[in-house]
């Protein structure tokens, strides 16, 4: 849920994200990625993160859905003893 008013944000198997309002109760953004994605708010209600792949995390302006930042690229390493 945004911090700001009664919209929130779904990721879906399809592959979008997808910005909802409850007063209106109807998607009111949608975004492909390339993979299932995660989504969250920042704490202002103003731009939210993505999870697009298993290592990346991107910045998006939620006005517009453009990327503001690419915030995390990481290599996990299992290890097994």
């Amino acid at each position: 849920m945004s911090p700001l008013d009664d919209m929130f944000l779904s990721g879906s198997l399809d592959r979008t994200i997808r910005l909802w309002d409850l007063r209106m109760q109807s998607c009111q953004g949608l975004m492909h990625v390339p993979s299932r994605p995660v989504a969250s708010f920042d704490p202002e209600g103003l731009i939210f993160a993505a999870g697009i792949n298993s290592n990346t995390i991107k910045l998006y302006d939620l006005r517009s859905f453009d990327k503001v930042a690419d915030v995390l690229k990481c290599t996990l390493s299992l290890i097994i003893p």
